[in-house]
């Protein structure tokens, strides 16, 4: 049995049917994006190449002296003169003071003189071991005197050595009357007058290197890998002197969270004991204060992600303070309706 055709009518019906629930499709689709886009948070958004702070970091520094020398006598005496006044520059090896030397040069002549009648008894020992020896074929002297002849030489030899080393000593001391500068420098102390017996190890002056000097401060741990690409300089009333870092302690300080480092200067240095302080500028963009906020992360930025905040925490970031960011300079940094976002929110970028 064939069946019945659709009539006319009915299909006219189902073509409606079709376009009234297309219609209704679009209509909800487009209540559904304009509800999402209502409930966006309108934001606009910079490049953080825009937004970024250069950050200029300082930190306590003071300028110390490495060699500062209380030069002291090696020898007991009198002081027989005091070279210097405090102020005066004296250059390496040069007399700062003298004792009185009379024992000593005196004992040096003793062992001077005492070297001679050894050099004799030597020679004497020498020429009765050559008789000795000269007579041992002929059996006119034992073997055991040749011995003996030979024994007396070298025992006498050995006593010109030992008195040589005692001239060495005796003659040291005659130079150790006069107490020398060991580098050049700038006396700063005086601890002994003309008149004054001193001892082995009592001071006589002070003396500073002033070339030898370094600037010592210590840095907090989130600066240390950063300071050695920086343009160092240290800063003090008297004016400013480029440093470079020289080195790191390798040791941490617990309590402050930093690492004490030391820095050369480049130039003429600043005066050993000046206070001031190490400066450097970032080569980190640094993201302003104003722009960050806190959330459960801790302190950070929001980024644009498509439609989409992406919160971004920013490890040791301070209120009130800018912070270093290792985020690419083209990275879309929310500006205005930052503080109505949380991690996820949908966001309507609205940059004029």
């Amino acid at each position: 049995m064939k069946a019945a055709p659709y009539s006319t009518r009915a299909v006219r019906a189902l073509h409606i049917g079709a376009a009234i629930a297309l219609t209704l499709a679009v209509t909800t689709a487009m209540a559904t994006a304009a509800r999402a886009q209502q409930d966006a948070v309108r934001v606009t958004v910079l490049p953080l190449s825009e937004v970024a702070v250069t950050l200029s970091e300082s930190a306590p520094a003071t300028a110390i002296g490495l060699s500062q020398a209380r030069v002291a006598s090696r020898l007991s005496g009198v002081v027989d003169t005091i070279e210097v006044e405090v102020g005066e520059r004296a250059g390496a090896g040069e007399v700062l003071a003298t004792l009185d030397c009379t024992e000593y040069r005196q004992a040096l002549a003793r062992a001077e003189a005492q070297l001679d009648a050894l050099e004799a008894r030597r020679r004497l020992a020498d020429e009765q071991l050559a008789r000795a020896l000269k007579l041992l074929p002929t059996r006119n002297i034992s073997e055991e005197q040749v011995n003996q002849r030979r024994a007396e030489a070298d025992a006498a030899a050995a006593e010109l050595v030992a008195q040589g080393a005692q001239i060495a000593i005796a003659d040291r001391q005659v130079e150790h009357c006069r107490i020398q500068s060991p580098f050049d420098g700038v006396v700063t102390g005086r601890h002994a007058s003309r008149g004054d017996f001193v001892s082995p190890g009592s001071a006589i002056v002070d003396v500073l290197d002033t070339a030898a000097v370094e600037v010592s401060t210590r840095l907090p741990l989130q600066a240390v890998a950063r300071i050695g690409r920086q343009r160092l300089v240290f800063r003090t009333e008297l004016g400013e002197y480029p440093v470079r870092l020289r080195t790191m302690l390798p040791v941490v300080d617990g309590s402050s969270r930093s690492r004490e480092a030391r820095l050369a200067f480049t130039g003429e240095p600043a005066l050993a004991g000046t206070p001031g302080r190490l400066a450097w500028v970032s080569d980190a963009p640094a993201i302003p204060a104003h722009l960050l906020v806190e959330r459960e992360e801790g302190l950070g930025v929001f980024v644009a992600a498509e439609d989409a905040a992406r919160f971004v925490p920013l490890p040791g970031a301070l209120a009130g303070r800018p912070a270093q960011t290792d985020l690419d300079p083209a990275t879309p940094i929310v500006v205005e309706g930052r503080h109505l976002l949380e991690p996820g929110s949908s966001i309507q970028i609205v940059n004029d």
